[in-house]
């Protein structure tokens, strides 16, 4: 169970620093995924993960009993100097310096990802650094979400991406449909041209 303490308006906004945008259940060791990624060396300011059952199985997870504040549209989670914001993506606000998305971009159909990912790059200065995981699988023998994004589109939503690692996912789930993969990906803002889709690739 959590703690819920006195509510809260942000009066000052979070720290510039990394961000990390979730989605479902995530251990935060799984990020370097191969031997040949290695960990990422950015300090994790917070998360944001739309589900309460998330929030809670996380820090369940690290063994910890989180304390629960009100944080403008949010409800902040917070223990062992990890913090989770509990709500919509879309109500984030302030500018940050990285982000990590692992479970995001795939979890939004492809009509959706346009609106998503013009809404991640206005929250990150110009040339910040993004570590994003897509999955990649045959769409025809399994719908999403998640949902596959292969890389033609990573290299439009985010130009000049590159591809730091690969490796299948080995689950039931991806068995049964001939398998997946789960691939790691370093991109970044570029320029100044934050809120606005890139229109260049480069590999």
């Amino acid at each position: 169970s959590c703690t819920q303490s006195g509510g809260q308006t942000p009066s000052e906004p979070l720290s510039r620093g990394p961000q990390v945008k979730t989605c479902g259940s995530f251990a935060w060791s799984w990020l370097p995924l191969s031997q040949k990624l290695e960990p990422p060396k950015i300090p994790v300011q917070f998360s944001v993960e739309i589900s309460a059952i998330a929030c809670r199985a996380f820090f369940a997870e690290l063994g910890v009993q989180p304390v629960r504040t009100a944080y403008g549209p949010f409800v902040k989670w917070q223990g062992r100097d990890v913090t989770l914001l509990e709500g919509d993506f879309f109500d984030l606000d302030g500018i940050y310096d990285a982000a990590v998305d692992r479970g995001a971009l795939v979890a939004f159909s492809p009509p959706d990802r346009v609106r998503y990912s013009n809404h991640l790059r206005a929250r990150l200065a110009p040339d910040a650094p993004i570590l994003l995981v897509t999955i990649e699988f045959d769409p025809a023998r399994e719908g999403g979400p998640p949902y596959p994004v292969f890389p033609d589109e990573v290299h439009q939503i985010f130009s000049g991406s590159t591809e730091l690692a690969r490796s299948p996912m080995r689950r039931p789930r991806w068995d049964r449909i001939g398998g997946a993969d789960a691939v790691v990906w370093a991109a970044h803002v570029a320029g100044t041209g934050r809120g606005t889709c890139a229109r260049s690739a480069r590999q």
